[in-house]
């Protein structure tokens, strides 16, 4: 009898400490981050203009860490976008539904995108050199690093238009 109450005594332990050491499936979850490119003038005081907005996505155990997860996964495919910024309709790997990305819209191609947003919210003519970034923002963990929840990633300084 004394053997038997010690044997449920471990397997009630071994239990516990299951649940407690190993994640449970309800844990598991998707987190996601929001990414645009971001327009800024540099040869007048305008208004910042962001340019094709989409969201990265990143599923498992840890929010923080499948945020950190989406937010790189926005800067590669930022990076990528821009690597492309003359092909219309072209969209790169890290910017499709298999690298958790979705909203991403490449009909215009990157660099007409660019010119066409900022010289309509800028009432601009001729052409104006500007700041692009990539901007990449979200709750705790959409800094790429820690706890953060916003992250630039350069993609060109005095970066020229045409209106």
């Amino acid at each position: 009898m004394k053997t038997l109450t010690m044997q449920a005594s471990l397997c009630a332990l071994a239990v516990a400490m299951g649940a407690v050491l190993s994640p449970s499936v309800a844990e598991a979850s998707t987190r996601s981050c929001h990414a645009a490119v971001m327009v800024t003038n540099q040869q007048r005081n305008m208004v910042t203009v962001f340019v094709n907005r989409f969201t990265a996505s990143a599923s498992g155990v840890g929010y923080n860490r499948n945020r950190r997860h989406a937010s790189d996964r926005a800067a590669s495919c930022l990076q990528a976008a821009w690597a492309h910024r003359y092909e219309a309709g072209f969209v790169p790997a890290e910017c499709n539904a298999s690298h958790g990305i979705s909203g991403f819209n490449a009909d215009r191609g990157l660099h007409h995108a660019i010119g066409y947003d900022a010289c309509r919210a800028w009432h601009w003519s001729g052409s104006v050199r500007v700041h692009v970034r990539g901007y990449v923002w979200g709750d705790k963990g959409c800094s790429g690093r820690g706890t953060g929840r916003s992250r630039f990633i350069e993609l060109a300084s005095w970066y020229r238009i045409s209106c």
